[in-house]
Order: structure tokens, then sequence, then C-alpha cells
């Protein structure tokens, strides 16, 4: 947003702009800095879940010291076990087929299009294709 201010000495109008801090705050922009002064949170939604986070923090934090929670499977371990479901979704639809080639992006081919599945990937730039076998 840019004032028109006429300079006395010289009689030209420039087009200064105008500071941020000049103009009104949009709650809607910056709801933090309208926040009610009875201390609720400005969006109750969010509240609730910054509340059961802490909570999830707190409950974990006391979990440590009583019990050990079970490990979680790594990344690639939760990945395969469901490109494996994917697959034997597939083995239901395609009796015939045992090997199903799935692509980053989750699309599925039959074992006979792998080099389409090999085509798609290279289109995607990055991951790989997966060939996953259901007996």
């Amino acid at each position: 947003m840019a004032q028109k201010t006429k300079s006395a000495a010289a009689g030209k109008t420039s087009k200064t702009p105008v500071s941020p801090a000049a103009t009104p705050a949009d709650p809607n922009l910056n709801p933090a800095s309208s926040a009610p002064e009875t201390g609720d949170h400005p969006n109750p939604a969010r509240a609730a879940s910054d509340a059961a986070e802490a909570a999830a923090k707190a409950a974990a934090e006391a979990g440590k010291t009583a019990s050990k929670t079970p490990t979680e499977k790594p990344a690639a371990e939760k990945e395969d076990s469901a490109l494996t479901k994917l697959a034997k979704e597939y083995r239901k639809l395609y009796p015939g087929n045992k090997t199903f080639h799935i692509t980053s992006d989750r699309q599925v081919f039959l074992d006979k299009d792998k080099g389409l599945a090999d085509l798609h990937q290279r289109g995607l730039n990055d991951g790989k294709v997966t060939p996953i076998t259901i007996d």
C-alpha cells in the first residue's frame, strides 16, 4: 500500500510505502495478535489439539519412567507392509498374477507390465519400483 505525500519544498508528489505496523491488525491474518484478554485461545479447535498434545507428551514422559513402551516399526518396514497390503488387494482382482510392481506414487503394475512401471517411475524423478510377490 502506498500513500501520496506532497513535498513542501519541491512541490512534487511522491509515493512512500506505508509500514505494516501502520495498518490495523486483521484478526483473520494473525489470530495471535488479537487473542482475547480473557486468556482464551483464539481458535478453540487448535486449543484442544494443543492440550491433547501436551497431555500426550506428559503421558509419554510418565510412561518412560513407569514402563517401557513398545517400539514402533521403522518407516521402511511400515512402507513395505503397506505395499504388501496393497499388493494383496490387487492379488484378489488378478488371481493369475503373483508379482506386482508398485511405483513410489503407489501405482500398481502387473508383472507383464514391469517396463511400463519403470517408465512411469522415471517420470516421477524420485523413488523406485518395488516388486511385491504374493503367493
